[in-house]
């Protein structure tokens, strides 16, 4: 979260990297962080920012667009 503040871009730790990667090094398309909230327990983040364009690889404006209960509904299986 450190570089996420001093930087005010999105920051993540990416287990596929293994490395820390800020979301737009690649593509441009940041993420400008205008404020973050941590739960109560201080154990998740939310990040609430803009982005510079689309912020899913697929071109989209965002990964979030599968509903889960769709999956369930059309017995498609998924791990989480």
């Amino acid at each position: 979260m450190a570089t996420t503040v001093s930087s005010r871009k999105a920051t993540f730790y990416g287990r596929s990297r293994s490395m820390l990667w800020t979301k737009g090094e690649t593509s441009n398309n940041f993420i400008n962080v205008h404020d973050i909230f941590l739960d109560c327990d201080r154990d998740s983040i939310i990040y609430l920012g803009k982005p510079d364009g689309p912020t899913c690889h697929t071109g989209s404006e965002t990964c979030y667009y599968t509903p889960a209960f769709d999956l369930l509904e059309n017995q498609q299986v998924f791990s989480i």
